[in-house]
């Protein structure tokens, strides 16, 4: 665990290349190893001296004590009494042998902290160098590493480069249209240009170990020969019998058995299952597996099979299974940690979990650096150790608590609160939401998930041999996924389901960190005594989950302020504002990227959202507004008039996402006014829609701040959504919008959003620009950037500055930014 922290820390370090971070990642690796050493040698030393025996003063001392301790006696006190008193009540030879043990964990964490600075360090160097020569000649053959997902007219995915100079190069690619999509696996060759990652601006290709884009013309398919190709070809017809009928389950299914994601990501049932925190369930991983194994191990021994024989199928049945399920880094995993269990019948000893949990994360963060900065990697080793280390204590606390409870079902709630423990923090850091009916949606599926996988998997090899009948074969797989599709929506409607939480990777890493100390006191993370008694250990088990609740009741507490206010909240590329005044609240827009809204709404304490405005249909403002049921209460979400008489896909599947969000669903036309406390904002566009709720019907607020009601406003401010200068030009002078105070820049920055004339016009005194870092727009442009310069506004950006508040009082505006 030490070798991939130290790992991760230095590729997070090592992201913008510097040669003065390089040399002093690997000083402060030597100056880790030099006192691992140090320690080590310390601890060696004192288990030498321990194994003599104690100290001569030290036994001195324990029997001491110990005469005190019998003095009271009525009868003499002989040798022997003192010196059982002395070995069993002081515990002089575990005190002995705890610290020399103490000691040789710290110095192996130092030095495996060390040896991962070392090597991370050498792998960012590498991964610069590799980007900054990155280049591939007019024709390519890539294969692709996931499953495509749509891009436009197109479709995007993973892949490696096969040939040439970069052969096994990892880079994402933009595939022409077709009409199905591309599968994992699939070998394409094809006319190709390329671009060069920008690390310091595109984190996750950093964080994936992507050294470029490939964008492929023209797409020739090449075939893919053994097993693997074989394997593939199941897993395609596979997918398209599960995934036939086009519905929520059918879309489970294929993501739980065959690892097909593509269409589970578009699906309803994801943001439920998101939201009732039971989304690791369709990402393959140990729990498969092992479902796999006892299907195989059971028709092996049936047949009688002999022992090495039916480890040697297992295994290879495993492999298998892990191109059949494309390979997810969670499932390779736990394909490692089977693969060791196996071995261990051939050492003739019994398999240990967290040796093998260790070993795994030694060799997959040496084999491929990336693994440290996986969040699915980092979930699914988390997850593991927490189950290594307390399902059994928490189903023994169970059976003897409730003594009516089924073993399987304390064993089943054991595995659940021991996985969540480790990884809710992370989780919430990540994803900007805690689920809090997580423990119950997890026990509840249980039940359900290995008959499903079984079903599921026996339902598709039996419908890509017989595929006239693929229907009535692949059916109780169906049945039992729609019925947790059932469970998740059931679970994901109920109010508070999950709630926002805003939480640093520091407060994670230190919730983890304080998980593991029940752990350690009790001696289960190596073979020792416990180091404290039995009351000491459960009064700081109490301690720790009273810091874990103190933590998390941190980053979700409502804050008590009745101000008045204009957020702009960091969500990247794309737009959502929050105003807030005298304790209600509005959200225009959501932005696209659910955790980053979240915990924006977290920071500020918002469970409760007055109204949620959507300015128009494009996915950078309204992809998220599924993301707050359940985790915030919507009273209205409001639209332009005439938006529910919209036919396009995405608006209708706009309307069908706001009446599951909100009590009520509102529609805006000009002249319409939405009151907020001391903020009154006006409708002034669209007059009506017509371009099919897209940038041109932009909803656009006029809104103004009268904080003590005399009539006169402390403040104005414009928002425009994506609308562009010729829709401005419509009403900005009809509205006498001139000398604003804040000015919500139209489109981002677009070029196209700005011209001179209305610079002159509007004068604001702050421009907002929500924009995502190093995005493939340009945005905002330099031509706005100098118009808003030359009339005098402070521009404002998320890409720099990060999250922007607007304070009003009746002095002014006092502007605050995150950085």
């Amino acid at each position: 665990m030490a070798f991939w922290l130290g790992t991760a820390l230095a590729l997070y370090l090592g992201r913008v290349p510097s040669d003065a971070l390089s040399t002093g990642l690997c000083s402060c690796g030597a100056v880790l190893a030099g006192c691992g050493l140090g320690v080590l040698a310390w601890a060696v030393r004192r288990t030498l001296r321990a194994a003599g025996g104690p100290s001569d003063d030290c036994g001195a001392m324990a029997d001491a004590r110990a005469r005190r301790l019998l003095a009271p006696l009525p009868r003499p006190i002989e040798a022997g009494d003192v010196h059982v008193v002395s070995k069993r009540v002081f515990g002089e030879g575990r005190a002995h042998a705890a610290r020399p043990l103490a000691g040789m964990l710290a110095a192996l964490f130092l030095l495996g902290l060390s040896a991962g600075l070392a090597w991370g360090a050498g792998c960012a160097c590498e991964r610069h160098a590799a980007a900054e020569s990155f280049s591939c000649p007019d024709r390519v053959c890539v294969e692709l590493t996931t499953d495509s997902r749509p891009a436009g007219e197109g479709w995007r995915a993973a892949a490696t480069i096969c040939a040439g100079k970069f052969a096994g190069a990892r880079v994402g690619v933009l595939l022409p249209p077709r009409v199905e999509p591309y599968r994992y696996g699939e070998r394409l060759s094809g006319d190709a240009s390329f671009l060069r990652a920008d690390y310091a601006t595109d984190e996750r290709a950093w964080n994936e170990g992507v050294v470029g884009a490939v964008r492929l013309r023209t797409a020739s398919e090449q075939s893919v020969d053994g097993i693997r190709g074989a394997v593939l070809e199941v897993r395609r017809r596979a997918v398209e019998a599960l995934d036939a009928p086009g519905t929520d389950a059918s879309a489970v299914l294929s993501a739980v058995v065959c690892g097909y994601r593509s269409t589970f990501a578009d699906a309803k049932a994801a943001e439920d299952f998101r939201r009732c925190g039971m989304a690791h369930l369709v990402a393959v991983s140990g729990a498969h597996l092992a479902v796999v194994a006892a299907l195989a191990l059971s028709l092996l021994r049936a047949a009688r099979a002999p022992r090495v024989l039916q480890v040697g199928l297992v295994a290879l049945l495993l492999g298998c299974y892990l191109v059949f399920s494309a390979v997810p880094v969670s499932a390779i995993r736990a394909g490692v940690m089977c693969l060791l269990g196996l071995a261990s019948i051939f050492a003739r000893r019994r398999a240990a979990g967290l040796s093998a949990l260790g070993l795994c994360v030694l060799a997959m963060v040496g084999l491929d650096p990336s693994a440290a900065l996986s969040v699915s990697f980092a979930l699914s080793a988390l997850a593991t150790l927490g189950i290594a280390l307390y399902a059994s204590r928490v189903a023994e606390a169970v059976c003897s608590r409730v003594p009516i409870a089924p073993r399987a079902v304390a064993e089943t709630l054991g595995a659940t609160v021991a996985a969540s423990a480790l990884t809710l923090p992370l989780s919430a850091c990540l994803f900007g939401r805690l689920p809090l009916v997580a423990i119950v949606a997890n026990a509840l599926a249980a039940p359900l998930f290995a008959p499903l996988c079984a079903a599921g998997l026996l339902g598709a090899l039996a419908a890509v041999a017989v595929p006239g009948v693929a229907g009535p074969i692949v059916l109780p797989g169906g049945l039992l996924s729609q019925a947790l599709c059932l469970l998740a929506g059931a679970l994901a409607d109920l109010p508070f389901a999950s709630v926002p939480v805003s939480l640093g990777p520091l407060e994670a890493v230190a919730l983890t960190a304080l998980c593991l100390v029940p752990a350690f006191l009790s001696g289960r993370m190596a073979s020792y005594r416990p180091c404290a008694s039995r009351s000491t250990r459960r009064g700081l088990a109490g301690l720790v989950a009273l810091c874990c609740a103190l933590g998390f009741l941190w980053g979700c507490w409502p804050a008590a302020d009745l101000g008045t206010r204009m957020v702009m909240l960091d969500v990247g590329q794309g737009d959502a504002f929050l105003l807030q005044s005298e304790g209600a609240s509005l959200l225009v827009d959501t932005g696209r990227y659910d955790n980053r809204l979240l915990q924006g709404l977290s920071h500020h304490g918002v469970t409760h959202l007055d109204a949620v405005l959507i300015t128009h249909a494009d996915e950078d403002h309204c992809g998220s507004l599924g993301a707050l049921k359940g985790a915030v209460s919507v009273d209205r979400v409001l639209m332009a008039r005439g938006v529910d008489q919209v036919v396009e896909p995405k608006v209708r599947r706009l309307v069908q996402t706001a009446h599951q969000v909100a009590r009520d669903v509102g529609y805006l036309e000009v002249e319409d006014v939405v009151e907020l406390g001391a903020l009154r904002a006006r409708v002034v566009w669209p007059e009506e829609v017509r371009d099919g709720y897209g940038n041109a019907d932009s909803v656009c607020l006029d809104v103004r701040a009268d904080l003590d009601r005399d009539g006169n406003s402390e403040c104005r401010a414009l928002f425009t959504g994506d609308a562009e200068a010729p829709q401005l030009r419509g009403f900005a002078r009809r509205e006498g919008l001139e000398d604003i105070d804040v000015l919500k820049v139209c489109h981002h920055g677009s070029r196209h959003g700005l011209d001179e004339g209305l610079a002159r016009l509007l004068r604001p005194h702050i421009a907002l620009i929500s924009v995502g870092k190093g995005n493939r727009y340009g945005h905002p442009s330099p031509e706005v950037l100098a118009l808003l310069e030359d009339v005098g506004a402070r521009v404002l950006r998320t890409d720099a500055q990060g999250e922007v508040s607007c304070e009003v009082t009746v002095e002014g505006i006092a502007v605050s930014a995150e950085r």
